[in-house]
């Protein structure tokens, strides 16, 4: 699909979702305790990389242009949510899985994996689909799995991070 047939108030969406992930890892990465040399020269490396994205808009998960869909979202709409049809009537899915880190992560490994899978005439697909895609999507749909906090078509925020204790290098 050429950029031209796109929503501007889709993509505007999805730079500010983009921005809003990147405030949050920011955020995140502020908030370690990182003793030693090199903190503040890896947070500055950050912030550049930041900048430099909104600077230009730029989507880290658009893919290659080559592949057949252009971003994790254009494959998640137009591919996985056609060949994975199902029942959501309990938990297991949300409408809103682009608000979940974990399902955008595991989303786009799925995507990235089947533009690469899809090349190969002979084998490709099956070994995609026994030894990425079935584990993965048993992840997503599992009740207690990627869409737990959310109900019958109502998205809940899910939580910002584990919690975890900093480990204290001596």
């Amino acid at each position: 699909m050429p950029v031209s047939d796109y929503d501007p108030a889709l993509l505007q969406a999805q730079l500010d979702d983009l921005r809003t992930q990147l405030d949050a890892a920011t955020a995140w990465l502020r908030r370690l305790d990182l003793d030693g040399v090199g903190k503040d020269e890896r947070l500055e490396a950050l912030e550049q990389q930041l900048a430099d994205i909104y600077a230009t808009g730029a989507d880290p998960r658009a893919g290659h242009p080559d592949w057949r869909y252009r971003t994790v979202y254009d494959w998640v709409e137009q591919w996985f949510s056609v060949h994975y049809a199902r029942s959501v009537t309990g938990v297991g899915w949300c409408a809103r899985w682009f608000d979940h880190p974990e399902a955008l992560l595991r989303l786009s490994a799925m995507w990235r994996s089947w533009e690469h899978a899809r090349r190969d005439d002979t084998t490709g697909i099956a070994v995609w689909l026994t030894s990425i895609a079935d584990p993965l999507a048993r992840e997503l749909f599992d009740p207690a799995g990627t869409f737990r906090y959310c109900g019958r078509g109502a998205h809940r925020k899910v939580p910002e991070a584990l919690p975890l204790e900093v480990r204290n290098e001596s």
